[in-house]
């Protein structure tokens, strides 16, 4: 009878939640011991990996004379049904594997401090040493959902780490943080700084031999160089608004570049 108040609580809790399940099949009873882990497994079940919307409920009904609310911050293990302040990639109990967080950002996936200016020695040793532990080999012999998990994890650390290598890639990505994203189409440019732009792309397209492009190519590393580090001093200061509009500058120039290195590429140029 326990068990079967057990079922019939847990489908409460999925409707609530507006999780549907499968309708073809019988309804599962479980001989559970409290009432998160009959959840949790009921979950597993079927494969509805989304733990927060299942136990974020403002009101859940005691169970053996427990009643408790689960905010995002205190996630039950997905295996074992822990339940941690702060739950970790990996459970503290059971040590298995946990579901990536929905609002954690690349900078956080790889362990650094939310900044413009960082150091791509310290960021490429830290990428390497975190595929080291969420490679999807190293997951071989865990269970289905681990190895799937495994290479969420390892899927997404490999995202973070070419976003936030790339200075304009993590540019454009500390501005969509802030809500100012750099939408083309969305921002007006200077007619005057246009008007240079399409002169460099004319010299370019004009240029007859190789010294006359890499001559091109040190001429916009400089104005590069200086509006990364205007951009810096921007993002460092938190003056999104001017932050934008340089990157918005550096897009153009960066452009430049990857065409000087596609001539050089081309022409065997580069080492």
């Amino acid at each position: 009878m326990a068990q079967l108040k057990c079922s019939l609580r847990i489908h409460n809790v999925l409707s609530k939640a507006k999780i549907s399940y499968p309708k073809q099949k019988s309804f599962l009873i479980f001989p559970a011991k409290n009432f998160v882990r009959s959840v949790v497994a009921y979950s597993n079940s079927y494969k509805l990996h989304k733990y927060q919307s299942v136990l974020d409920i403002r009101h859940i009904n005691s169970f053996f004379g427990v009643q408790r609310y689960y905010s995002s911050s205190s996630l039950p293990c997905w295996n074992c049904g822990h339940i941690s302040e702060n739950l970790q990639n990996f459970c503290n109990e059971c040590t298995v594997i946990q579901p990536i967080k929905e609002d954690i950002n690349y900078f956080d996936i790889l362990g650094i401090k939310k900044a413009f200016n960082i150091n791509s020695k310290f960021l490429t040793k830290d990428f390497r040493k975190l595929q080291s532990i969420y490679h999807p080999d190293k997951f071989g012999l865990k269970s289905p959902h681990e190895q799937e998990l495994a290479a969420d994890h390892s899927s997404m650390i490999n995202k973070a780490y070419r976003t936030v290598l790339h200075p304009v890639e993590r540019a454009e990505y500390l501005l969509q943080l802030a809500g100012l994203p750099l939408e083309e189409g969305h921002i007006d440019m200077d007619p005057e700084f246009l008007m240079d732009i399409m002169e460099v792309n004319e010299e370019l397209e004009e240029a007859q031999d190789k010294d006359d492009v890499q001559e091109i190519g040190r001429k916009n590393q400089q104005i590069l160089d200086g509006l990364l580090q205007e951009a810096d001093s921007y993002f460092e200061n938190e003056n999104i608004v001017e932050a934008r509009g340089v990157v918005a500058k550096i897009k153009y120039y960066d452009n430049i570049y990857n065409k000087i290195k596609a001539y050089e590429r081309k022409h065997g140029i580069l080492d």
